[in-house]
C-alpha cells in the first residue's frame, strides 16, 4: 500500500529559501557590483599556490617552505 504524501509544502519551502538567497545577493550586487569579485582571498592564497607550484617544479616538498605556511592551509 502506497502512502500519498503532499510534497508541495516542501517545494514551496525550497523555492522560498532560494528566493530569499537570490534576493539578498541581488541586493548586495545593487549596492556594490563587485561585491562577489573583490576579495582579499586571492591576495592571501594565490602566492601560497605559486610557492607550492615552484617547490614541486624544483623537486622539493612544499611543506618545507616558510612561504607556504602563511595562510595555514598546509599547516592544517
Amino acid at each position: 500500500m502506497k502512502i500519498r504524501v503532499n510534497q508541495w509544502p516542501d517545494y514551496l519551502g525550497a523555492f522560498s529559501a532560494g528566493f530569499i538567497v537570490v534576493a539578498f545577493c541581488l541586493l548586495l550586487l545593487w549596492n556594490n557590483p563587485l561585491v562577489f569579485w573583490n576579495d582579499d582571498y586571492e591576495l592571501s592564497v594565490l602566492p601560497v599556490f605559486a610557492d607550492v607550484a615552484r617547490s614541486w617544479s624544483e623537486g622539493h616538498w612544499p611543506i618545507l617552505s616558510p612561504y607556504s605556511w602563511v595562510c595555514g592551509n598546509l599547516a592544517g
